[in-house]
């Protein structure tokens, strides 16, 4: 729940003013909707008013000392917000004094799709460079200095068990990359395994495609094999 705070402007103010969202809309000093108005002050505070404009709107009488209101009750523009308290030996202390502006529901949802539109668009352009990013990469066929399997990592896919490398733009949750296998074609959350793991599934790798005509070009033909699978959709 977002809260905007009246900073006190001289130490001896005690009596200290917030207010927070219930439903609406609140960005950079502009709110439309319902809100909650609250005061705190010292241990003895009996009573606070809340006021706007110079009017007030209510009262409360028990911690926590607050109320609501909604802005559609009130003129579109700037306003000024402020809390007078009593305390149980009868001193009166006024808080820091709130402005905020009054907007249209009109002109928050124009404000929140201001910050939507954005992001969501650049959310739409990391998915579509996930998605041909590797396809346009895929006549490269470099390999990494950080090793074979790329900057991202090997996996080794659940379905056959033989390694790939991880693609660099795919879509990633907490070091999790969704990724086809190669090999099988199979689509995983494949996680970046580690190098016991991938000694495993290279052992097999090199099982299924022995060279018998060259049996010294095994570990070459393991790492083309490795590369290219960075490659493939």
């Amino acid at each position: 729940m977002s809260a905007i705070k009246a900073e006190a402007q001289t130490p001896s103010a005690q009596l200290e003013l917030r207010i927070s969202k219930v439903n609406g809309f609140n960005l950079g000093g502009q709110i439309q909707g319902r809100f909650r108005l609250w005061a705190s002050g010292p241990a003895d505070l009996q009573n606070v008013e809340f006021i706007i404009n110079g009017e007030s709107i209510g009262g409360a009488t028990a911690s926590p000392f607050g109320i609501a209101f909604n802005t559609g009750s009130f003129e579109l523009g700037r306003h000024v917000l402020w809390a007078v308290g009593t305390t149980s030996t009868g001193e009166s202390q006024e808080s820091p004094r709130l402005t905020l502006e009054f907007v249209s529901p009109d002109s928050a949802r124009l404000s929140t799709l201001k910050i939507i539109v954005p992001v969501l668009g650049i959310t739409l352009a990391i998915s579509v460079l996930a998605i041909i990013g590797p396809l346009l990469g895929g006549g490269g066929r470099r390999r990494d200095q950080n090793g074979a399997y790329g900057i991202a990592g090997g996996a080794v896919c659940r379905r056959c068990g033989l390694p790939f490398s991880r693609h660099i733009l795919r879509p990633s949750f907490l070091g999790v990359r969704l990724e086809r296998c190669p090999h099988c074609g199979a689509w995983l959350l494949a996680a970046r395994a580690n190098p016991g793991q991938l000694g495993e599934a290279e052992a097999r790798l090199r099982g299924q495609h022995a060279d018998t005509r060259n049996p010294t070009g095994g570990e070459d033909s393991l790492r083309r094999m490795i590369e290219d699978s960075r490659f493939e959709e």
